[in-house]
């Protein structure tokens, strides 16, 4: 039997709370990593349940409603409100050249500041929709976006008189979007997936006597994917009117509501 005594006891006990305090790391670790495997377990597990749920529910539901697709292909027509959150954009001007008496012409930015919200859009689109099976189709659209159409004002710079003042300007040139759907119908409703991209070309410069001479061109692709539902209702010749919404989450956020008519 080995006596410690003084400041071997000391020692000892302190290398024995160390050897404690390891193990119990050790441990509290492995406990730890086997929760996270678990977590990752049950959410892949209620993930696949409901994806298996899912794929229940559209199969009972096309026992029921498998004949609710579009019998044909047909056109689409829609008018509505769109929101795409591209922000709230500002550009910044010099001074024209043929200006250069106005003070500090010769620095940049000295003619001022336009801003152009692109948020807010009226829509305006045509398309097609071709049935893939009894209760599935395909849809897309091409339409046009009306936003904030231009900012103008006098340089800052310039006091003269307003018929005698230089102006600047920023305004959308082009703006356009395209859509894929894949739809599932259940009687007159139906739900899906739109993929959708936007095209907007803005451009920024000086109005001349009201002729506008570019200084800067700016495109910007914002790309949305999301869910979306509609409603039709049963017109003549086969047509149809529809009132549809979409809410597109993926890279640029998005939202919309529209009304519509299909022809055969």
């Amino acid at each position: 039997m080995t006596i410690l005594c003084g400041t071997q006891a000391d020692n000892y006990k302190t290398e024995k709370i160390k050897f404690n305090n390891l193990k119990n790391y050790k441990h509290m670790k492995k406990v730890y990593k086997r929760k996270i495997v678990t977590n990752v377990l049950v959410k892949k597990n209620k993930t696949l349940a409901t994806l298996l749920t899912l794929v229940v529910a559209l199969a009972w539901l096309s026992q029921s409603a498998y004949a609710q697709a579009p019998e044909e292909p047909c056109f689409r027509f829609f008018i509505g409100y769109k929101f795409l959150n591209l922000g709230k954009y500002s550009f910044s001007h010099d001074t024209h050249k043929d200006d250069w008496f106005l003070p500090n012409s010769d620095v940049p930015g000295s003619a001022g500041i336009t801003e152009l919200s692109l948020r807010h859009f009226a829509i305006g689109s045509l398309g097609f929709q071709t049935p893939l099976s009894r209760s599935f189709s395909f849809a897309s659209d091409l339409g046009i976006l009306g936003g904030t159409p231009r900012d103008r004002h006098a340089n800052i710079n310039d006091e003269r008189p307003p018929a005698n003042q230089a102006f600047v300007y920023s305004k959308i040139s082009i703006s356009m979007f395209i859509t894929a759907d894949l739809l599932y119908h259940i009687k007159r409703f139906y739900i899906g997936a739109e993929t959708q991209l936007a095209f907007i070309s803005v451009e920024s410069g000086w109005d001349r006597y009201s002729h506008d001479q570019t200084q800067k061109r700016f495109n910007y692709f914002p790309l949305s994917l999301g869910p979306k539902g509609g409603f039709t209702i049963p017109g003549n010749n086969g047509g149809r009117f529809i009132i549809e919404g979409t809410v597109l989450l993926w890279h640029t956020k998005s939202f919309g509501i529209q009304l519509g008519f299909s022809l055969p």
